[in-house]
């Protein structure tokens, strides 16, 4: 069992002053390594927070890394709905 304590994240809040932006961060690495199955997911999340390895840019990046693909996906349902409906005629 992972041992998440206050200690490991008053470590981050020196790398990041932001208790929130530290959640959000370490939140959205742990769901990388969880998907490529570290199992200590969480605890090494918070090690890269506490380590500097991660800041505030990382959530940006995963930001527009998101917006990107929403918008190639709607892309391609909007070009496959013209296709379809040019098909009728």
């Amino acid at each position: 069992m992972e041992r998440i304590t206050p200690y490991s994240v008053e470590k981050c809040l020196d790398v990041i002053p932001n208790r929130y932006e530290v959640a959000l961060i370490a939140a959205q690495r742990a769901r990388e390594l969880k998907r490529e199955g570290v199992s200590m997911y969480r605890t090494e999340a918070l090690k890269e927070v506490a380590a500097g390895y991660l800041d505030q840019s990382y959530i940006l990046k995963e930001e527009n890394d998101i917006k990107r693909a929403k918008a190639e996906a709607d892309s391609k349902l909007h070009n496959s709905k013209q296709s379809k409906g040019s098909r009728k005629n």
